[in-house]
């Protein structure tokens, strides 16, 4: 019994010791420079996502024009190519 006592004890006396010299609740100056460069990091790649969906925005309305474009230059290729099916009588006044 005093055996698992003397155990008990040895073991309460080691974790305290580990714990009380492992964790402190002050930040050491390398953990907080590490911390202000992740920050940096952060603000840096917010403001690069942020250009990204902007660039994204810009491109997709290009291309909305661009397909606009095209459905109004593929309806023009339909309208001549129904008067070339008609040649020489493409505006009916004969």
């Amino acid at each position: 019994m005093q055996r698992s006592i003397r155990n008990l004890l040895a073991g309460t006396a080691v974790l305290g010791g580990l714990l009380l010299s492992s964790c402190t609740s002050y930040i050491t100056q390398e953990q907080l420079a590490t911390l202000q460069e992740l920050r940096k990091q952060e603000a840096s790649l917010k403001e690069k996502l942020a250009n990204t969906n902007s660039e994204i925005d810009k491109i997709k309305a290009e291309l909305k024009d661009i397909q606009a474009q095209a459905k109004d230059c593929d309806s023009k290729k339909s309208f001549v190519e129904e008067k070339l099916k008609q040649w020489p009588n493409v505006w009916g006044d004969k």
